[in-house]
């Protein structure tokens, strides 16, 4: 991957390689919309035989659209 520009508030960082569950969402990803997706997926996860829960497992939200995306063509993932 590039460099990020020194200014830059990003971080490049190597994650092992692992499986997730995800679930896709539209519109613009704020807090409150990670909360209601993330508990989606975890009682989707409870109900389902073959995934388990990792309780302390930390949220990862995954936006693929630029800024100016309208919230109806936006395209987020929590895992």
């Amino acid at each position: 991957a590039p460099k990020p520009l020194s200014d830059s508030a990003v971080k490049v960082a190597s994650v092992e390689g692992c499986e997730r569950a995800v679930l896709a969402f539209g519109g613009f990803g704020r807090k409150a919309d990670v909360a209601v997706q993330s508990k989606k997926l975890r009682d989707m996860l409870e109900m389902d035989k073959e995934w388990m829960v990792v309780g302390d497992a930390p949220v990862t939200l995954a936006q693929y659209n630029d800024p100016f995306t309208p919230p109806w063509k936006r395209r987020n993932e929590v895992s």
